[in-house]
């Protein structure tokens, strides 16, 4: 009887130590999955804005570490409580529910308009067509949808060809004088 009583009381004794155990272990995981979670969206977009726009990735990252605030405060917001894991995000529109929701895709679609912006001359990441009205360049794809030509990833050649026929890049101003003698001074 003693032998049975003691064995309940190590098996007792050890359930509460591994339950406390436990929950420390979960907690650690959360923390660094989170961590993981931040870092990996702070260098995604900032990586992917400065390659496309040419700008510093340190000035880029700043920026989006500091613009990324109230969206980081809306997803924990969002995902707060046990609740949320029990029924897991799945389809539908929960999202738009709620004020926390509506911020998070409203900075998702942000980061999408900012790529686009960031990529509108970025050539060297776009596919190319010759196509019988010249050169035409695409964000992603495989087939011009006009003409059915195949694209590929634009060349140096064809980048010059597209900038040439852009009206944002054939109003350069007017290059300046090695002499200074035809400027008109003031």
């Amino acid at each position: 009887m003693r032998a049975v009583s003691a064995s309940r009381l190590a098996k007792a004794s050890f359930l509460l130590a591994a339950i406390p155990l436990a929950a420390v272990l979960f907690l650690l995981f959360t923390l660094w999955r989170w961590g993981r979670f931040v870092l990996f969206i702070v260098n995604y977009a900032s990586q992917n804005l400065a390659e496309r726009s040419g700008t510093s990735h340190y000035f880029l990252k700043g920026v989006v570490i500091v613009v990324t605030i109230p969206f980081f405060w809306a997803v924990a917001k969002y995902m707060h409580g046990l609740w949320f894991w029990l029924r897991g995000v799945g389809p539908g529109l929960r999202l738009y529910r709620s004020a926390h929701g509506i911020m998070i895709v409203g900075y998702v679609g942000a980061f999408f308009i900012a790529m686009y912006i960031a990529s509108l001359h970025a050539y060297a990441f776009k596919k190319c067509a010759d196509t019988p009205e010249g050169t035409r360049a695409f964000d992603g794809g495989d087939i011009d949808p006009v003409y059915g030509i195949p694209l590929k990833p634009c060349t140096f050649e064809q980048i010059r060809q597209v900038r040439a026929t852009s009206a944002f890049w054939s109003e350069s101003p007017p290059a300046a004088s090695a002499s200074g003698s035809d400027c008109a001074w003031s």
